[in-house]
């Protein structure tokens, strides 16, 4: 491509051909450099596309036969999982059972301390023997007790 390009621009300077017709002879040969890309490029998409075509028939039926061939394995686990959930019904029947008698027992025997609680409690009547020895003695106080002021006593003394 370079030497056709020398070649012209050789022939222009020596004479033989015009600067006019080294312009179309330029020409030219853009249009055929221009058009061999173009069938180049096309070429080589279509063989892509073929390519891709090929990979997507091939991917494709690949994929059928994977998903043929798994059906039945996948029905055999369906089937194993739904015995292990029937099996363990009865299992998990008594177990909530169990809980439900224990929480009755945990609540019966809450009710029974709150009732024993309730009947431990004082009325009235339990506070008239304290009543009756409320004189104060002297072994009521405590010897030798220093008593610190609050910071409000302090800031009251201060002012």
């Amino acid at each position: 491509m370079k030497e056709e390009r020398m070649a012209i621009l050789s022939m222009v300077e020596k004479g033989i051909i015009s600067v006019e017709d080294a312009e179309r002879l330029f020409a030219a040969i853009d249009r055929k450099d221009n058009f061999d890309l173009g069938d180049k490029v096309s070429q080589l998409l279509s063989k892509a596309g073929d390519g891709l075509s090929s990979f997507a028939k091939t991917f494709s039926e690949k994929t059928d036969k994977i998903v043929e061939e798994s059906k039945p394995v996948m029905k055999k686990a369906g089937d194993a999982i739904d015995k292990v959930v029937e099996d363990a019904k009865p299992i998990m029947k008594k177990a909530a059972d169990t809980v439900a008698e224990k929480a009755e027992e945990i609540r019966n025997v809450y009710e029974s301390k709150k009732q024993a609680d309730e009947d431990d409690l004082c009325d009235d009547d339990c506070f008239e023997e304290d009543e009756k020895d409320a004189s104060t003695k002297e072994d009521d106080f405590v010897q030798d007790v220093v008593i610190i002021p609050s910071a409000e006593e302090e800031k009251k003394e201060d002012k």
